[in-house]
C-alpha cells in the first residue's frame, strides 16, 4: 500500500541529516515516493547525497531560502501525486511498517483523517553507546463524532499527540497546508493551525507501534527569547486571522454562522496561548533547571540500569518495539552511529530563527 504513499520531507542546511535519513529509507524496498523540499541556500558537492538522490522515486524540489517552511510545504504539496501523504523532518525516522498499517486504517475508515503512533527519542552518547526511549507512548485517540469535540480535546493543551507528522490523505493534506498558507505567516500557529484543521476535517488514531524516532531537541530559548516569542507569534492580528481561517471550514462541518465559529475558535485558541505561556513559564524559573539537572544526573543512572534490563529481555531496545520492530530499531541505530551527527548542523536553522525574533 506504500506505493500510492508519498513522504514529504522538509529539510534547511542539514544535509547530513538529510543524507542519514535518505539512507535509513535506502535499506527498505521502499516503494513511496520521497519528495524533497529544500531551502538550503547552497547544494552540496556530495556523491553519496546525489546517489541517494538519483532513485526514480526520489525528487528534489528547491525553494527561496527566505521561504517560511509551511509555504514549502503547502507549494510542496502540489507536486503529489499519491492518495496518501505524510510529513517526515529531516532529522526524523518514519518506520515503513508502522506508516503501511497507519495507510491500511485510513483505507478502511473514512471518518479519520490521521493516523500515527509511538514516538520515541534516540540518543548517541561517545560515539557507540546508543539508547532509546519513549517520548509519546499512550495509546490516544481524539476520535469524537462532533467536530468541536475533537477541536477542543486538542486546543485545551493536555494531549500530547497532534496529527502534524501522522499520515493523511492527500486531498486533506493539500487543503489544509493551502489554508495554513493563506492564515499563518511565521512559526507561532503553523503547528496549531493545520492541526487544528485536521481535526476539523476528522478524527486522529494512535496505534500502539513503533512509528518515529526523533532527535532530541537541545536548543534552548533564552527568558527573552520566549518572551519575544509569545508577543510577536501569538498577537491578537494573527490569532483573529487564524481564527477566521479556521471558521469558514467549521461552518461547514457545524451547524454554527462563520460568525459562531470564529468566536469558537478565537476562544479555544486563547486557551491554547494561555497553556503554553504556563508551560514557558515554568521552564523560565531558575529553580526549575537546578531541578531538572538533578534529575536528569539520577535519571543517567536510571538510565543504564534500564538499558541493562532491556539488553537481557529486549535485546537493548524497548519493551514496545520488541520483537516485531526490531529490524526497524537496528536500522535506526545503524545510521545514526555510522553517521554520528553532531547538534552543532542540527541546532543552526533554530538558532537563526532565534536571532531572527
Amino acid at each position: 500500500m506504500l506505493e500510492d504513499l508519498t513522504i514529504l520531507i522538509t529539510t534547511y542546511k542539514r544535509y547530513g541529516y538529510l543524507k542519514r535519513l535518505l539512507t535509513f529509507f535506502s535499506l527498505y524496498s521502499l516503494k513511496s515516493k520521497i519528495l524533497i523540499l529544500d531551502s538550503s541556500p547552497y547544494f552540496p558537492d556530495d556523491a553519496q547525497l546525489n546517489n541517494l538522490l538519483a532513485n526514480d522515486r526520489v525528487q528534489l524540489l528547491r525553494f527561496s531560502d527566505d521561504i517560511f517552511f509551511a509555504h514549502k510545504i503547502a507549494e510542496g504539496s502540489k507536486h503529489i501525486d499519491t492518495k496518501y501523504s505524510v510529513l517526515c523532518a529531516d532529522d526524523d525516522f518514519l518506520v515503513p511498517k508502522a506508516i503501511e498499517l497507519c495507510v491500511d486504517f485510513l483505507e478502511k475508515n473514512k471518518d479519520f483523517s490521521s493516523a500515527h503512533g509511538f514516538y520515541f527519542l534516540h540518543h548517541l552518547e561517545k560515539k557507540n553507546f546508543f539508547y532509546i526511549d519513549a517520548l509519546y507512548s499512550k495509546e490516544v485517540a481524539i476520535s469524537e463524532d462532533k467536530t468541536l469535540d475533537r477541536v477542543k480535546s486538542y486546543l485545551d493543551g493536555s494531549l500530547k499527540y497532534n496529527p502534524m507528522y501522522a499520515v493523511q490523505r492527500s486531498d486533506m493534506f493539500r487543503l489544509i497546508w493551502g489554508e495554513t498558507k493563506k492564515f499563518v505567516s511565521d512559526q507561532g500557529l503553523s503547528e496549531i493551525f493545520p492541526c487544528t484543521l485536521s481535526l476539523l476535517l476528522g478524527k486522529m488514531k494512535v496505534f500502539p507501534v513503533f512509528y518515529s524516532s526523533r532527535e532530541p531537541n537541545t536548543f534552548q530559548w533564552s527568558s527573552n527569547a520566549f518572551d519575544q516569542w509569545n508577543s510577536r507569534m501569538y498577537s491578537d492580528d494573527k490569532l483573529t486571522s487564524a481564527a477566521r481561517g479556521l471558521s469558514i471550514l467549521l461552518s461547514d462541518n457545524c451547524n454554527l454562522s462563520i460568525k459562531e465559529s470564529e468566536l469558537f475558535l478565537r476562544y479555544e485558541l486563547d486557551g491554547y496561548v494561555k497553556s503554553l505561556d504556563a508551560k514557558k513559564t515554568q521552564i523560565n524559573r531558575r529553580r526549575y533547571f537546578v531541578l531538572l539537572k538533578k534529575i536528569k544526573e539520577q535519571m543517567r543512572v536510571r538510565t543504564r540500569l534500564k538499558l541493562f534490563i532491556s539488553t537481557i529481555l529486549y535485546r537493548d531496545c524497548d519493551s514496545r518495539i520488541y520483537p516485531e520492530y526490531y529490524q526497524d530499531y537496528e536500522n535506526i541505530k545503524k545510521v545514526v552511529v555510522s553517521f554520528n551527527l553532531t547538534q552543532k548542523e542540527l541546532n543552526q536553522s533554530r538558532r537563526e530563527l532565534s536571532k531572527l525574533i
